[in-house]
This record gives structure tokens, C-alpha cells and sequence, in this order.
């Protein structure tokens, strides 16, 4: 069983000064502990915690909402601020994809058949879908890039986007249902954005010999219809120390 701490949530060039509800909203998670476990080849199977996790995260949504009612929103607006974060830990299935988003990240490395350079793995994946409902089809790959430069560490690339031949039916049925929990008309194909597109992307600087990463870079590319959005990442084993 391994553990993984939340700490403080930074986005690069956005300044909240001391407004204490954006800081909290930002910070939902903030010092919750995710254990999970991992089967022998180091892959992610389940996190133990995940009632607790759901929660700590209900009962941080119900502070956010007193500090905006103390800042003078109405209960219209805060219930659509509830709409659209509550279905992030309703359920068990949707507590872990919430709670694994970084841990997987980092276990990318971990429980494949040997790679070779120039031959990299090819294969069928999913995108959990943030609203909840049937994740998105995706196509994965992971490549060795150099075999070894320097003391038995490695550059891996690993690359992921959705399948846009059912990421609208997807979409349609996610945005139908939302409609029909919050009361109101259900949407139409013309609601729905064009082009939908998730990108992953995230460079991994692997230790053969501790079988431990000794960085990540990972890179995500929304576009939807005009809309483009790209997040990153940046994983460092401040532990690590040269041989």
C-alpha cells in the first residue's frame, strides 16, 4: 500500500491574491492522502480510502459554499457551482478518477513489457470523463526514446488522445443526463462543441536500476470548438541522490 499527499495547488500566472474563495477552490483536495494499492508490476489497481476522500472533499465543497454566501452570492449560483463539482465524487468509480488523475501520471512508467528503441507500444486506453458517465475512447502509446543516457536512466515518451468518433455520443449523453439532474432542457446536437480534441503528452525520465522515476513532464491540450486549453505538469524525486 503506497500514499500520496495533496499539497497546495499553484496555476502559473494566475494571481488570486488573499481572496480566501479562490484560494479554496483551488484547493479542495489540499492535504487529503490518497492510499492505493499496486499489484506487482507497479501498476495502479485501487485506492483503499476512497469513502474517506468523498468525505473530506463534501465536506470542503460545504465550506466553499458558506464562504460564498458570506460573500454575498445567491443560492442559485452556488448550487450550480455544487452542480458542477459534486459529480466528481459521487461515486466510488468517480472519487478514483478525481483522486488518481496525478498518481497515475507518475506510475506511467510502471507495468510494461520490455520497450525497445524504435518499437514503441500501441494500444487501446480511456480518458475519464470529468462530468462523469462513459469515459472517452483513446489511443495510447509509450516509446523509449534513448536507451541510456547516463547510469542506468532512461527518456521515455508516452503520448494519449480520444477517439473523436464517439467523443460526441459521449458527450451528448453526459450533457443529456447533467440537463436531466439539474432540471433543465436537454441539449441538442448543435449544442455540442466542434472540434472536440484532448491531447496527452509527457515526457518521463525513468531509473532502471531503483525503478523509480526521476522526473515527469506531462502536457494536456484541450480544444473545444474556439476553445483552447493546455495544462501541464511537472513530477521531480526531490529524494534522489547521485549515486
Amino acid at each position: 500500500m503506497l500514499a500520496w499527499k495533496n499539497g497546495i495547488t499553484e496555476i502559473e500566472g494566475l494571481d488570486i491574491g488573499d481572496d480566501p474563495v479562490l484560494q479554496a477552490l483551488m484547493n479542495l483536495s489540499q492535504g487529503v492522502v490518497v492510499e492505493y494499492e499496486t499489484n506487482e508490476y507497479g501498476d495502479v489497481v485501487a485506492v483503499r480510502n476512497w469513502e474517506e476522500i468523498a468525505r473530506l472533499m463534501q465536506q470542503s465543497l460545504e465550506m466553499v459554499a458558506g464562504m460564498l454566501r458570506d460573500a454575498g452570492l445567491s443560492e442559485a449560483e452556488i448550487a450550480e457551482m455544487e452542480a458542477l463539482i459534486s459529480p466528481m465524487f459521487a461515486s466510488q468509480e468517480q472519487v478514483e478518477a478525481f483522486a488518481m488523475e496525478s498518481i497515475q501520471l507518475y506510475h506511467l512508467a510502471y507495468g510494461w513489457s520490455p520497450l525497445e528503441q524504435g518499437s514503441p507500444i500501441i494500444y487501446d486506453s480511456q480518458l475519464p470523463n470529468p462530468f462523469g458517465g462513459e469515459p472517452f475512447p483513446a489511443l495510447g502509446e509509450l516509446a523509449l526514446i534513448n536507451g541510456d543516457f547516463g547510469e542506468g536512466v532512461v527518456l521515455l515518451h508516452w503520448k494519449q488522445s480520444v477517439d473523436p468518433q464517439f467523443v460526441r455520443q459521449i458527450m451528448m449523453q453526459t450533457l443529456v443526463d447533467m440537463a436531466m439532474w439539474m432540471g433543465n432542457d436537454p441539449p441538442t446536437e448543435s449544442d455540442l462543441p466542434d472540434p472536440f480534441v484532448v491531447e496527452d503528452y509527457a515526457e518521463i525520465v525513468f531509473d532502471v536500476e531503483s525503478s523509480w522515476n526521476r522526473s515527469l513532464y506531462y502536457v494536456r491540450k484541450i480544444e473545444v470548438g474556439t476553445s483552447l486549453r493546455t495544462d501541464s505538469k511537472h513530477f521531480i524525486d526531490l529524494t534522489y541522490s547521485p549515486r
